[in-house]
């Protein structure tokens, strides 16, 4: 593997020390790694993908996890009632894309051009799309509705998307964009439980480029690690 590829262990290593002294040093983090605080419930959901991030700078930080009986009791002192929320310095920032865009930007994970971050940012916006209308289906809470979005979800949104997604991580050997490890490869790996959660199946079963760009975030030292301590949920 080369230093670029970002999917072996001394690319993570070499990857990660460059991220921590950029981050200990930042303005927004003052003198200390000891001020950044994930707020989201006690989930992976979407808060996993700036989990993932988080650990991968070595960004030590408060993961607070609010039950979602006190969820009332917290909502006002969120910046627009939701979360993910990630508090640095006392400052709230909301928008889980937002929070990894700053964060990928921060870790060096983005492309060497506008063009290039573009590519990125359009991919991350098209999963987050896939997402939406994952979830339009999950949390329908008409039956017959809802059955009628799962024959439309799985006969044609899946296959349009996956079949699309397969196509560009083949393209971009094992990336979604630019041919290397990017900030969109996290996210697209951090919200894979939660998608296959909301669809009750492995939805990469027949398509090993998209393994492939799994495979490529969740064996890095950081990550792999944060896997194997994480809090165990379903989604």
């Amino acid at each position: 593997m080369c230093d670029n590829c970002g999917s072996c262990e001394a690319c993570d290593l070499k990857r990660s020390h460059k991220c921590i002294n950029i981050l200990a040093n930042s303005e927004e983090l003052g003198d200390s790694q000891h001020k950044c605080k994930l707020i989201y419930f006690p989930f992976k959901a979407l808060a996993e993908p700036i989990r993932f991030l988080l650990h991968y700078c070595e960004i030590e930080f408060d993961d607070v996890r609010i039950p979602k009986d006190e969820w009332d009791q917290h909502k006002q002192s969120t910046p627009f009632g939701q979360v993910p929320v990630l508090e640095i310095n006392g400052q709230q920032i909301n928008q889980s894309l937002a929070i990894c865009r700053y964060l990928g930007k921060r870790a060096k994970l983005t492309g060497s051009s506008d063009v290039e971050d573009l590519e990125i940012d359009a991919m991350a916006d098209t999963i987050n799309d896939f997402r939406g209308k994952i979830a339009q289906y999950h949390y329908e809470t008409n039956s017959e509705v809802k059955e009628n979005r799962k024959t439309t979800l799985y006969a044609e949104t899946l296959p349009f998307y996956l079949d699309r997604f397969e196509e560009i991580a083949k393209k971009n050997g094992g990336h979604l964009a630019l041919g290397k490890l990017t900030w969109v490869d996290f996210y697209f790996t951090g919200l894979l439980d939660y998608l296959d959660f909301m669809l009750n199946k492995s939805m990469l079963e027949d398509y090993p480029n998209l393994k492939e760009v799994e495979n490529n975030v969740v064996n890095l030292t950081s990550i792999n690690k944060w896997i194997e301590e994480r809090p165990k949920t379903d989604l």
